[in-house]
């Protein structure tokens, strides 16, 4: 069974313990330094974040709030701000499956469209976009309510950063999970640049957790203290762009070349292709859960070894009558 369904970032988790050299230093911590949290972000990782995200995001944001996940900075952010976005939401027609169920959770209206509102409603842009790897943030943009599912836009990911984000985006959400590989950490960030906004996120954030997991946080701060980050982000890139050509193999079954940016490949599927996906034991997520319905996507960060066994499993029995 090869699981190309989800997001786990197999090939960055195996750069970063190759460059980091910890199995991991946590263990060596002492149980009082695991205590209980008494801020929503510990203070080293929230100034080791702003380096982070002004060096490897381009961000520059005054204010960093430490979240339990990308998914809990976005639920963070839809609570602390229900009443001024007047409860509403507006995604792009292909998204990331899990923003209607958060927002449905919610209890927000949705709007599906690509272009962005003026109202009093929030924007939900991801870029690279989750599933399509599209580029779509820039100085084109006016900062409108914008939350920025930033995760991907890093160098592993996007080859193509955009520049000053915090003049484009209200909000700018960022995950350690995926940016080192280590998905199940859930450990993220929230940047934004008013006291205001600010102090809205922290209190959400302390009356839903009651303060964010020390351990996961003394883990990633030991993580970006020891590793080389240039080093890391170019070996992890060079890692996806190996799956991107060793994907490309399946365009002629896709339709679609493999995007140069983003974590996923996005398709179409056929009932042929769909037989021989079946037969090669490949799970995939339905486009239907992202609004492309007759498509499917593909995790580009699986390990080199295991998406070549996939697509040679895929290939193979494309010849096996």
């Amino acid at each position: 069974m090869f699981n190309f369904a989800w997001g786990d970032s197999l090939a960055v988790r195996e750069v970063l313990l190759e460059e980091s050299g910890l199995l991991f230093s946590l263990p060596r911590k002492s149980i009082l330094e695991m205590g209980y949290p008494e801020t929503p972000g510990l203070p080293e990782l929230v100034e080791l974040t702003k380096i982070l995200t002004k060096e490897e995001y381009l961000g520059d944001f005054k204010y960093i709030s430490i979240v339990a996940g990308a998914h809990h900075g976005m639920a963070t952010i839809l609570r602390a701000f229900r009443d001024e976005f007047n409860s509403t939401a507006r995604i792009n027609t292909k998204y990331f499956s899990f923003y209607p169920k958060l927002l449905e959770k919610e209890n927000y209206k949705i709007i599906k469209s690509p272009a962005l509102g003026l109202g009093k409603g929030l924007n939900i842009v991801d870029s690279p976009s989750n599933p399509e790897g599209n580029l779509s943030m820039g100085s084109a943009f006016v900062k409108n309510n914008i939350l920025w599912d930033a995760v991907y836009n890093n160098r592993i990911f996007n080859k193509n950063r955009e520049i000053n984000p915090n003049k484009a985006a209200r909000f700018f959400l960022g995950s350690f999970s995926k940016f080192l590989g280590i998905n199940g950490i859930r450990l993220g960030w929230i940047g934004c640049n008013t006291l205001e906004d600010y102090e809205k996120i922290n209190t959400e954030i302390v009356n839903d957790t009651l303060g964010i997991s020390v351990p996961s946080q003394l883990l990633v701060i030991d993580i970006l203290k020891t590793i080389n980050i240039d080093s890391f982000t170019s070996r992890a890139a060079r890692k996806l762009d190996s799956n991107r050509e060793t994907m490309s193999k399946l365009e002629k079954y896709m339709q679609i070349p493999v995007p140069a940016n983003g974590m996923f490949y996005l398709g179409y599927m056929d009932v042929p292709f769909k037989k021989l996906l079946k037969k090669a034991q490949v799970s995939y997520i339905d486009g239907n859960e992202c609004g492309a319905p007759g498509m499917i996507r593909l995790n580009l960060a699986q390990s080199n070894e295991l998406t070549e066994k996939m697509v040679k499993a895929i290939i193979t029995a494309d010849t096996i009558k």
